[in-house]
C-alpha cells in the first residue's frame, strides 16, 4: 500500500511539473489553466504524500513527518513530547565509561539503535 502510494505521489508531481514546465514555455498553457491544474493536483499530491507514511507510524512521530518545516515543528514540541519521538523512533543507551571518577561526558559512551 505504502509502496502504491509513493507510486503514485511520484507520478501526481511528474504530471504537475509538466504543467508547470509548460506554464513557462511561450505557447504553453495559460496561467489560469495551470492554476486550475494545481487546484485538482495539488489535494491529490497531499493525499499521496499522506498515505506514504505507514499506518504503524505513532500519531506523534506522524505529525512532525508531515510538518512543512520539520526543524521549526520540532522546535515548537515540548519536551515531553519530543522525549515520545525518541523514544519511538531510537533507542539510546549510555553506558558505563572504564575510568572511575572522570566528571567529564564521553559521547562515545552514548550508544544509539534506530528503530
Amino acid at each position: 500500500m505504502v509502496d502504491a502510494a509513493v507510486a503514485e505521489l511520484a507520478e501526481l508531481q511528474a504530471r504537475l511539473a509538466e504543467f508547470e514546465r509548460s506554464a513557462d514555455q511561450p505557447g504553453g498553457i495559460s496561467a489560469a489553466s495551470l492554476a486550475r491544474r494545481e487546484a485538482h493536483y495539488l489535494p491529490l499530491i497531499e493525499d499521496a504524500r499522506r498515505r506514504t507514511i505507514p499506518t504503524h507510524v505513532p500519531e506523534v512521530v506522524r505529525d512532525l513527518v508531515e510538518a512543512e518545516d520539520v526543524r521549526e515543528r520540532w522546535a515548537d514540541l515540548t519536551p515531553l513530547v519530543q522525549r515520545s519521538v525518541v523514544r519511538h523512533l531510537m533507542t539510546v543507551r549510555i553506558m558505563r565509561t572504564s575510568s572511575r571518577g572522570s566528571h567529564g561526558f564521553d559521547p562515545s559512551c552514548v550508544d544509539i539503535e534506530w528503530l
